[in-house]
């Protein structure tokens, strides 16, 4: 059942480079999570761990990252939160947890990746959260992630969460 389905607006140049970027304006859209969609949202949170965190872990960090939680972690954040995914047509190519004003995770499909998913998934929650009557967003973004949280506005906060995440945060209102 699809419960809350927002459309997806023009996310890439006028100038595509790959046929991705061409379907991703037209037909991406965002829906709340249900527990129908546990596995797929688990297998997309351990391909894009384990391909698109390389660049700051070795890959035995990432299995092992990628692994931490298990469904369990996913069908609690869907009971317990907010959980949107983005989705083209019926597959889902990203997803977005989220709690209060906090973003707990945020995972794109490898092959989705760099398309501006991820981008339009944080957008969405910044508005959620702004519309809460929460001033800032929080989160921690792993190491290959903070330029991506950088060149969306957010900030580094004054304190560090470990050496492998970064604490962040971003102004939404007020």
């Amino acid at each position: 059942m699809m419960r809350d389905v927002n459309r997806g607006q023009a996310l890439c140049s006028a100038t595509p480079s790959t046929s991705l970027e061409v379907f991703v304006p037209q037909s991406l859209y965002f829906r709340l999570a249900d527990l129908s969609d546990v596995t797929m949202l688990f297998d997309i949170r351990q391909a894009a761990i384990r391909q698109l965190s390389l660049t700051h872990l070795s890959e035995c960090e990432a299995a092992a990252w990628a692994e931490r939680g298990g469904t369990s972690r996913v069908e609690r954040a869907i009971a317990k939160d907010e959980v949107r995914v983005a989705a083209l047509g019926r597959q889902i190519v990203g997803w977005l947890h989220r709690a209060a004003n906090s973003i707990e995770g945020l995972y794109v499909s490898p092959p989705a990746a760099r398309h501006g998913v991820g981008t339009a998934l944080i957008k969405l929650a910044e508005t959620h959260i702004a519309q809460r009557g929460h001033h800032f967003v929080v989160l921690e973004s792993s190491l290959n992630a903070v330029g991506f949280y950088l060149r969306l506005g957010y900030i580094p906060a004054a304190t560090q969460c470990s050496s492998a995440a970064v604490a962040m945060r971003k102004q939404v209102a007020g």
